[in-house]
């Protein structure tokens, strides 16, 4: 796991509005419920975070997955934890809600760039998956300051500005505001 993978889901944890407004791409009150994220499936499945998101229009689950290193294996994880939620909640008779997932990468050394899973080989048997990804290094830096999310500061210095390819003393001195 690398050195960033910890900090992250710590920073997710603080924060987590923050998160899903900067996810979501907006500023207004967002109602959000924390969901468990340790499932029972049969081969142990490791959530970083897991939401019932109600934005006023929707109702849904957002799952977040900050990821600090190369994993090959990511887009089946994904695909597992999307999986994993759904048994849950057709075993509980829950209603199956729509699901928003995300990966959340901070170095573009560290991403891996395929997000989408296709088998498409026979008729009636195929899938065609994929999830979002979010690259801090593209985050839009003044919605964050602009609306003060507060739990996203500690990544502006990775985020696009174009003040910082004149003076990164700027940035530095936005970020410890």
């Amino acid at each position: 796991m690398a050195k960033i993978d910890i900090p992250s889901k710590r920073l997710l944890q603080l924060r987590p509005e923050d998160w899903i407004k900067a996810v979501l791409g907006t500023a207004k009150n967002i109602k959000f419920t924390e969901i468990e994220t340790e499932k029972h499936p049969k081969v142990k499945s490791d959530l970083d975070a897991l939401f019932l998101v109600d934005d006023g229009e929707n109702r849904f689950i957002l799952n977040l997955e900050p990821q600090g290193y190369t994993d090959p294996a990511i887009s089946a994880r994904m695909l597992r934890y999307r999986a994993d939620v759904y048994e849950s909640f057709l075993s509980t008779n829950k209603d199956l809600l729509p699901m928003k997932q995300v990966v959340i990468y901070f170095s573009k050394y560290e991403e891996t760039t395929d997000n989408k899973i296709i088998d498409n080989a026979f008729e009636n048997s195929n899938i065609h998956y994929e999830y979002d990804v979010l690259r801090a290094w593209e985050m839009d830096k003044k919605f964050v300051l602009d609306n003060e999310l507060f739990g996203l500061y500690a990544l502006l210095p990775l985020m696009e500005d174009e003040r910082k390819k004149d003076n990164k003393e700027v940035v530095l001195n936005e970020s410890v505001k």
